[in-house]
């Protein structure tokens, strides 16, 4: 969070506030709502709290935050482009949540995951799409009576059709 924010992205978390006055959970809900992008810093810690395998009284401000994630991609029919896993060193694309495991993720703990989130951040593609150019004109493919077919019995019709090469066969018709 650091990084980004000395690389211009007004990024958030949680660790710069002390006691938000709404209490953490509206903070949080606030948070994910108001953001542009929200970074799921993916862990095995992180997944264990998730799946409710932490042990008790443990990672209830992980079980908020990622109810309201899922509710949100529930909401959208999972078309996401807010939230993204990002892995740090030690950890791995397992530790990803199910629901986020399809998505584009970051291991930032290296100079080339880094520039990827920051040019996704960023809106800076890697690679710039080239402009679209004109359709050209192809000729049309002349017909004449030497290039028609013959008339085609249903028996000749149902044995093409029968045929594994039917497409091919088609084809050939043109």
């Amino acid at each position: 969070c650091n990084r980004l924010r000395a690389d211009g992205v007004d990024a958030n978390i949680d660790q710069y506030e002390s006691a938000p006055p709404e209490g953490w959970p509206l903070w949080m809900e606030q948070q994910i709502r108001d953001a542009d992008f929200v970074l799921v810093v993916c862990s095995e810690t992180y997944l264990l709290r998730v799946e409710s395998r932490e042990e008790p009284r443990k990672g209830h401000g992980v079980v908020w935050e990622i109810n309201s994630i899922y509710n949100r991609l529930y909401s959208d029919k999972l078309v996401n482009k807010r939230f993204i896993p990002v892995l740090l060193e030690g950890a791995s694309p397992n530790d990803i949540p199910l629901p986020l495991k399809g998505f584009t993720r970051y291991c930032v703990d290296t100079e080339p995951g880094y520039d990827g989130l920051y040019r996704s951040l960023t809106n800076q593609p890697l690679v710039s799409k080239p402009a679209l150019g004109h359709p050209k004109s192809l000729p049309a493919k002349e017909k004449n009576q030497d290039s028609l077919p013959g008339a085609f019995s249903l028996e000749q019709l149902s044995k093409t059709m029968s045929n594994p090469r039917y497409a091919d066969d088609i084809f050939k018709l043109d």
